[in-house]
């Protein structure tokens, strides 16, 4: 078998990912089922409420159906009927629109926080927090009890916009390295910038990967492009980016460590240490490159370790390949500090002011907050997906292969309610133990900005910010590959500053300081 087809093999494998839905009707639109008054909670019949749920859909992600073991062991908990119509995401945007400029809103719809603010001030959804204290939802509010999880998802006014998921497995970026080709070229994992640089040099000058085929450094995507991050102090070319020593917003793509960290590109691009194809290598195309064995270095989420170490496996198990997170690099003030994500999604689950099912809508939002619901949105149902081993901790069930994809325990879907690590660990064991430890010893909270929500006003300013972003990212590839020179980085900044950015970076600490005064 080719790698490429057992790389997609692997894949699949390793990152069982799906969306958590119910029943799936894609060309159904939501009937108007309710005055716009909303707030009137009809009697429960006794058979199955039904809840119309219209949720963004991952193109690649499995379609849920009534069939499906999740479906199944939620609407018998629950005694509902799920009635869900799910969008590739894409898409997603467009149909929303649509749909409530219809005014057939559906119970509860999936959205970015942005766009919930001023979907709360006109009246098409409802605040969470009341419906919550009055309808049983004490989960959801305990789960948001923090300052900064509340923030995140509410208006300016304090207003719950809806309810996230909360995830206990925080997907960031680091630099990634091969174990085996630090061995072979008997060198110590880098912790300086002019160490990253030896080590590229000796992997291209021994040629590790063959026939001349090595590819010291590679990424995929200019958005991937984060090595500067790694060596910057993580001044990563950001419009707007949280300053973790200054708490402010400042402008990166013109700060002198942005610079400093666009020259290292430059030097690698020029002595053939970086990836000449970095610019349009798509994702697919880095995959195969990196599993391939070629590769001696990329920045990527960090589980790519983890995916890269099990294709190899895979392929041989006798594999010396190995893959490894590089700890931070130590910044200007000494710090070993990796940048974390929120764990509070942005996307959330939000209550339609036309919803006749409200205390049933809150229930069902509610119940994945609880350890029951939770645990079967994680890993499904005792004795059908998982057992409890031996450890006293939970084991898939041999043999249970089609229950767990039935289930399709969610993975990287944004949904509503906890996400931990177990289906990870059940999936991969041990494999996941070195990200644990790397996000225990270097992950840093405190360095996470604050969370940004937006006035109508504020982000038609911010809105600006796109031509001069698009600036910024071609500029970017012209210092990298020679097209301009540093001599005229100033010529750069001035024109940056030209664009307004000074004002965009005004709204963002306006915004910044809201959150400080949030109580």
């Amino acid at each position: 078998m080719g790698k490429k087809c057992l790389f997609c093999i692997v894949l699949s494998v390793v990152v069982l990912s799906v969306l958590i839905a119910g029943c799936v009707q894609m060309d159904n639109t939501f009937e108007d089922k309710a005055d716009v008054s909303g707030g009137e909670t009809s009697v429960e019949p006794a058979g199955p409420v039904k809840i119309t749920l219209l949720m963004p859909q991952h193109p690649s992600r499995h379609v849920l159906n009534e069939e499906d073991g999740f479906y199944k062991e939620i609407v018998k908990r629950l005694n509902i009927e799920l009635d869900i119509n799910m969008v590739v995401g894409s898409d997603y945007q467009a149909k929303k629109n649509m749909i409530i400029a219809s005014g057939g809103y559906p119970d509860i719809f999936c959205d970015e926080t942005k766009n919930l603010v001023s979907y709360i001030a006109e009246g098409i959804i409802m605040d969470i927090k009341p419906l919550a204290e009055q309808y049983k939802g004490q989960d959801i509010l305990n789960a948001l009890k923090d300052k900064k999880d509340r923030y995140s998802v509410s208006d300016s006014s304090g207003r719950l916009l809806g309810v996230p998921e909360i995830n206990d497995v925080i997907w960031t970026n680091s630099l990634i390295i091969r174990k085996d080709w630090l061995n072979s070229l008997n060198l110590s994992v880098p912790q300086t910038m002019d160490e990253l640089y030896q080590y590229l040099k000796r992997c291209k000058k021994s040629d590790l990967g063959g026939d001349g085929s090595t590819i010291p450094y590679a990424t995929r995507d200019l958005s991937y492009i984060g090595i500067i991050e790694s060596v910057t102090d993580n001044k990563n070319g950001n419009l707007a980016a949280w300053d973790r020593y200054e708490k402010q917003y400042v402008c990166d793509a013109i700060s002198d460590q942005y610079k400093e960290g666009l020259k290292f590109l430059n030097k690698l691009y020029s002595e053939k240490l970086m990836d000449n194809e970095y610019a349009t290598t798509k994702t697919q195309q880095w995959e195969q490159k990196v599993v391939s064995g070629i590769v001696g270095l990329t920045y990527d989420n960090i589980s790519r370790a983890v995916v890269f170490n099990y294709a190899w496996a895979q392929q041989d198990p006798n594999t010396t390949y190995e893959a490894m997170i590089v700890p931070p690099l130590k910044d200007s003030h000494g710090n070993q500090w990796h940048e974390m994500f929120s764990p509070v999604s942005q996307n959330v689950y939000a209550i339609s002011r036309k919803n006749k099912e409200i205390e049933k809508s809150i229930e069902f939002l509610n119940y994945f907050f609880t350890d029951e619901g939770a645990t079967i949105l994680n890993i499904g149902v005792e004795g059908i997906t998982y057992e409890i081993g031996e450890s006293g901790k939970p084991q898939m069930l041999v043999g249970a292969e089609d229950a767990i994809n039935s289930f399709n325990a969610p993975d990287t879907t944004s949904f509503v309610g906890y996400k931990t690590w177990q289906p990870k660990e059940m999936q991969a064991g041990d494999l996941y133990a070195p990200i644990k430890e790397f996000v225990a010893l270097y992950g840093n909270f405190e360095t996470v900005a604050p969370p940004m929500v937006y006035t109508e006003e504020e982000m038609n300013i911010i809105g600006s910010a796109t031509s001069i972003q698009k600036y910024v990212e071609t500029s970017q590839n012209e210092f990298i590959m020679g097209g301009k020179s540093f001599e005229q980085w100033d010529e750069y900044v001035n024109k940056v500053k030209e664009m307004n950015i000074e004002e965009i970076i005004k709204v963002y600490n306006a915004v910044a300081k809201r959150f400080a005064e949030f109580k």
